[in-house]
């Protein structure tokens, strides 16, 4: 039996590749030359959860040369999740700094249980010139300069507050924090929102950071703001023209807001995937959607249908 330090090197990449972190770390204590095999496959997608994640890989990267090789050339994923209060340390400049500086390559960025998210804050992380894919999972997007603003309220918590009022002490209102576009656009082309929150004015300012995504998801969340999900869809209509993939979950939104994307962005998209909340959305990718090569349908809780006309049927004679 073939040892498997021993294989071509392409049949001992696939092996590696489909093996857990666990395994790959336990092999890298194998020998030098298993380390240094391993290590790329390691490192491949880096996700920091505590503070001391990011200061033991820092302490390693200055001691080892191979491990700053490794990282400049073979991370191509960071998902950052928020835990143990350690929000205040993961999204900061120094952080955004530190990833230039060393994931070099870097290809996606993912943000996890984040329960406030500055869209700020994200923007220094888009400096990167190299991230192509921006993810967001169950997290809430906030703006410093903001009207709205969401916190996750319990109805048996706060009974004489709506979903869709929040006390004035959870307001992030700043008027001294104006948001600015940066002057060098991001190059990120995909962007994705799973389960994620946004008021209407985070999510304008997220999609002004990105204007060349030609790819969109925007996942079912809480819709925890009122008409924030359809600001959303006229916000990407707005900012982001060269959309040809686009993917909708959302709930709760004005179907006009849906028709009108649809129109917008017409035969440039390829492929669709949307909550059908009217009966005549797919009249509408009929009609302006025609180079439309992937088309998926699902339909809402309740729609809404279109007037059916009389016929009149005269049998032959």
């Amino acid at each position: 039996m073939l040892h498997p330090f021993n294989l071509p090197f392409e049949l001992g990449d696939l092996i590696f590749t489909s093996l857990p972190p666990s395994a790959l770390a336990q092999l890298c204590l194998v020998s030098r030359y298993s380390y240094a095999r391993c290590l790329p496959h390691l490192y491949h997608h880096v996700h920091i959860k505590i503070r001391r994640h990011w200061r033991q890989l820092d302490l390693a990267l200055k001691r080892s040369p191979l491990l700053r090789q490794v990282l400049r050339t073979y991370t191509k994923q960071l998902t950052v999740t928020c835990c143990q209060s350690s929000y205040q340390w993961l999204i900061t400049q120094a952080q955004a700094d530190w990833c230039q500086r060393w994931l070099a390559n870097l290809h996606t960025l993912t943000f996890c249980d984040f329960a406030i998210l500055h869209v700020e804050q994200v923007a220094w992380f888009l400096a990167h010139p190299t991230i192509n894919s921006l993810r967001f999972r169950y997290c809430n997007l906030v703006c410093h300069d903001q009207v709205e603003a969401y916190i996750p309220l319990a109805p048996e918590d706060h009974p004489s507050i709506s979903i869709y009022q929040l006390p004035a002490p959870y307001y992030y209102h700043n008027t001294r924090a104006p948001f600015v576009v940066p002057a060098s656009l991001s190059p990120v082309s995909c962007l994705d929102l799973e389960s994620t929150d946004f008021s209407s004015v985070a999510i304008q300012h997220l999609l002004q950071l990105v204007p060349r995504i030609t790819s969109a998801s925007f996942g079912a969340n809480h819709n925890r703001i009122k008409d924030a999900n359809s600001s959303a869809l006229d916000a990407l209509r707005t900012a982001c023209p060269t959309i040809h993939t686009l993917k909708t979950a959302l709930q709760q939104i004005h179907p006009s807001s849906l028709h009108s994307l649809i129109a917008f962005y017409g035969v440039q998209l390829l492929s669709l995937d949307l909550s059908c909340h009217d009966a005549t959305t797919l009249t509408t990718v009929a009609q302006h959607a025609t180079h439309v090569k992937h088309l998926v349908l699902h339909p809402a809780s309740t729609i809404r249908k279109a007037r059916p006309q009389s016929t009149h049927w005269t049998p032959p004679i």
